[in-house]
């Protein structure tokens, strides 16, 4: 079945790029052609290609995660905004999180992705996935409310490239988006820190990616 759902993706692509192509081919002349070929075509079929491969690596992922729990083939409806969206990805990080959605969404564990969902997790780079996690792993005990420094500890351990600058820009984006809350907590000293916690956008996510079977 995954085999299946994966290839109607690509498919869709080969029939868009059939769909532009054949009516121009049959206007043009030879010279035309051939400008067409290397100006349209060949962009088009690398396009294609490279959505393929990514499609195939996500796949493996998915087959993966399934393992042999029971699959069940979700709607087009459903299916095909995720594989049009997870085609994009060539990041292992963020294929591993496409790979996630698409095995929760054909073992049944979801039945339906908000397109918001799909939106947010589609502008993602690495360090966004690991502090949204990071966040929401942060959130117990006394820890409620995590300050910088330990979301910041958390995902430089992970992401020893990264910085902190990247942390903050990610904590702001999420932020703006609705994926995390900020607060403002005033310590013993007087002064005020940000705090953040995940929010409803932001649980939607983590349980439409949750990797745990």
């Amino acid at each position: 079945m995954l085999h299946q759902l994966f290839a109607g993706a690509v498919a869709g692509d080969v029939h868009e790029l059939s769909k532009v192509v054949s009516p121009l081919a049959k206007m043009a002349g030879s010279a035309a052609s051939n400008l067409l070929q290397t100006n349209v075509v060949e962009p088009l079929k690398v396009k294609w290609q490279t959505r393929q491969k990514n499609l195939d690596d996500i796949r493996e992922k998915v087959e993966e995660k399934v393992g042999t729990h029971p699959l069940h083939e979700p709607s087009r409806k459903e299916a095909e905004p995720v594989l049009n969206a997870a085609a994009e990805e060539d990041r292992s990080e963020l294929q591993e999180i496409w790979a996630s959605l698409i095995a929760n969404l054909v073992t049944g564990r979801i039945s339906s992705v908000r397109p918001e969902v799909i939106r947010i997790i589609r502008g993602f780079v690495p360090v966004d996935a690991l502090v949204l996690r990071t966040v929401q792993k942060s959130q117990t005990g006394d820890s409620l409310f995590p300050q910088f420094e330990i979301i910041a500890d958390h995902v430089l351990r992970e992401l020893p490239h990264g910085s902190v600058d990247d942390i903050q820009l990610s904590l702001d984006v999420l932020t703006d988006q609705g994926v995390l809350q900020a607060h403002e907590i005033a310590r013993s000293s007087g002064k005020r820190e940000c705090r953040w916690t995940v929010q409803a956008m932001g649980r939607v996510i983590l349980r439409s990616v949750d990797p745990d079977f």
